[in-house]
């Protein structure tokens, strides 16, 4: 590659570079927006007096009773001493009912909560039956669904000598927590599955796309207040042995396997905050150029990412729920490059930082019985990713686009029945050029409570 790769490589940064200016304008801009749609869900959720939850708890039971007896197939006569009695009965039950200790958990398709009135097929379930109570919060919580997600999961690390992207880890690096994941510490088993189009190019200039498989679990402890997460994930995509002699560069691979602690912070009637990190481990392959069997450069997949974040989930009724996250994704250590077998350097990651933002309506719920529910419901998101330092590079390798700043935007749909959900849905990139990722992209996944 030489001193023509380095001069290549300058002349195509200088042209893309953005002024300072307006970098440090975006980012204000997408902390302003974040700002500007979550402090008021914050504020008006602390600031709102909460209703004493024995006393809806003591009130809710009459209005009940009334409702059955109006609505029995028989006439009841007014007067008798019996039927007055079986009522007082039947709301004393309920009151005992609500205010004990529960037996077993309430069940949603992303994990267990803590039983709740609001589970009771003969309650009162409109936005305004002023149900407060731990159960009841906690039950609005777990019914909101995970969101969705957008990540493409590149490294950003191009051959500026041969035009192609570099497919460490089968080009799946790092694990955003916006990706079927919910604020809420949950039990449950998951799969996704994420077609991008249009997202590598080869060096003969062909451009492929991504399938992307991905298996985890995570699992509540210390009675719900935490929980903890694996992800194992699959890429099909450009071969991250790269041989000129290889007419068809594709291969299934193991991507970075992701890990994941999350902390319950806050819970109010409508709010829920915690907080958390995921560390990616580089237990993919390294990306290898070959020339007839002869190795002509290696990138080392060696970056650890540490990624902390903030999330909220807001529930102002029964049937809206918004969500976000705000994620900055950290590279421990960079990756090793090695050129005709001789060591060039250390290629450090650029750290991204993601903002996301989720917004939700039930259109049909029913209760099943014991716990469970079906429901439907559409889900609308954005998400913003930035790159927070200057490129890195060495022997012409690096992100040839120095700072991108990348805007999607998802679209899909939640199924619910019993314990478990399926929920499909589509991305598409809001701009264009170096700040596309890929034209388009379609997703599955598949989740269940245990």
């Amino acid at each position: 590659m030489g001193n023509t790769t380095h001069m290549g490589l300058s002349e195509r940064t200088a042209s893309t570079r953005k002024a300072p200016s307006t970098r440090r304008k975006r980012r204000l801009l997408a902390l302003q927006l974040f700002a500007a749609l979550a402090v008021p869900v914050f504020t008006t959720a602390i600031d709102a007096a909460p209703v004493d939850a024995l006393e809806s708890v003591a009130i809710e039971p009459i209005s009940f009773v009334d409702d059955f007896l109006d609505s029995t197939s028989e006439p009841v006569t007014p007067g008798p001493v019996v039927q007055e009695t079986d009522a007082s009965a039947e709301a004393a039950a309920l009151l005992n009912q609500a205010v004990s200790p529960p037996v077993a958990p309430t069940v949603t398709p992303d994990g267990p909560v803590l039983p709740s009135r609001l589970d009771a097929p003969s309650f009162n379930l409109s936005p305004n039956s002023g149900v407060s109570s731990l159960g009841a919060t906690m039950a609005s919580f777990s019914a909101a669904p995970a969101m969705m997600g957008d990540f493409f999961g590149g490294s950003f690390i191009f051959d500026s000598g041969f035009a192609i992207g570099a497919a460490l880890a089968g080009g799946d690096r790092r694990f955003k927590i916006a990706e079927n994941v919910s604020p809420m510490p949950r039990d449950r088993v998951y799969f996704n599955y994420n077609h991008f189009h249009n997202a590598l190019t080869s060096e003969s200039g062909d451009v492929f796309s991504l399938d992307r498989f991905a298996f985890g679990m995570e699992r509540t402890f210390s009675e719900n207040l935490f929980s903890w997460e694996v992800r194992l994930p699959f890429a099909s995509a450009l071969n991250s042995t790269f041989d000129t002699t290889n007419p068809i560069p594709q291969n299934t691979e193991l991507g970075n396997v992701g890990l994941g602690l999350k902390a319950l912070l806050l819970t109010t009637d409508t709010l829920l905050v915690s907080a958390g990190t995921t560390l990616t481990l580089p237990t993919g392959d390294d990306f290898v150029r070959q020339s007839f069997g002869v190795t002509d450069y290696t990138i080392e997949n060696d970056a650890a990412h540490l990624a902390p974040y903030l999330g909220f989930l807001a529930t102002p009724n029964r049937n809206w729920f918004v969500q976000g996250f705000m994620q900055m994704d950290f590279d421990l250590r960079g990756n090793d490059v090695v050129f005709g077998g001789a060591f060039q350097g250390r290629l450090q990651d650029q750290n991204l930082m993601f903002v996301d933002l989720s917004a939700g309506r039930w259109l049909a719920r029913r209760n099943l019985g014991r716990g469970r529910m079906a429901g439907l419901a559409m889900i609308s998101e954005l998400h913003y990713t930035m790159t927070m330092n200057d490129a890195d590079f060495v022997s012409g390798f690096g992100n040839q686009f120095e700072h991108i700043d990348v805007l999607n935007t998802t679209l899909g749909m939640h199924i619910q029945y019993g314990l478990a959900a399926l929920r499909i849905g589509a991305a598409a990139p809001l701009r264009d050029e170096e700040e596309k990722l890929f034209d388009a992209e379609v997703f599955v996944q598949i989740s269940r409570a245990i």
